[in-house]
């Protein structure tokens, strides 16, 4: 484990997620993983791994990363969001976060998600956190409002 934390992502491939048991101890080893670089913690917020863990376990990986590097990843992130199970959820509160700390992010974050508004099965959440971040950027919504 801690001399191949790369190999996360091919050990929950092989994770049957319909037996309890095996579930519980995929949760076990995430919790006790070594963090991941950017680039293996973005593959965990694909599609094929739901559990909330498991994201959460690739979120906490990105908390460090600078918000230079961050936003290089934005867009990609910001499509992760599609495949969350719920609207509250650890991967839309870091990049709310991060939107409200760093007014770069908030600005592409804020045309990443506005972009998006006409999917109808995305736009419920992407237009909650659209609502967050403008509510919380006061004075970056005047700069945003000259361009709509």
């Amino acid at each position: 484990m801690s001399q191949s934390p790369d190999l996360l992502p091919k050990l929950l491939d092989c994770v049957e997620w319909g037996d309890r048991s095996e579930v519980a101890e995929a949760t076990h080893l995430v919790t006790k993983w070594p963090l991941l670089p950017l680039e293996k913690a973005l593959e965990l917020l694909d599609y094929a791994y739901a559990d909330m863990h498991v994201r959460k376990f690739a979120v906490k990986c990105m908390r460090s990363v600078p918000d230079d590097e961050l936003f290089l990843y934005l867009l990609q992130l910001v499509q992760a969001l599609k495949h969350e199970s719920y609207l509250d959820c650890d991967l839309g509160e870091f990049l709310l976060r991060r939107a409200l700390h760093n007014q770069k992010i908030g600005h592409y974050l804020f045309w990443h998600l506005r972009s998006e508004m006409q999917v109808s099965a995305v736009s419920v959440r992407f237009g909650l956190l659209l609502e967050a971040y403008c509510r919380g950027s006061q004075e970056h919504m005047k700069i945003l409002m000259r361009q709509v």
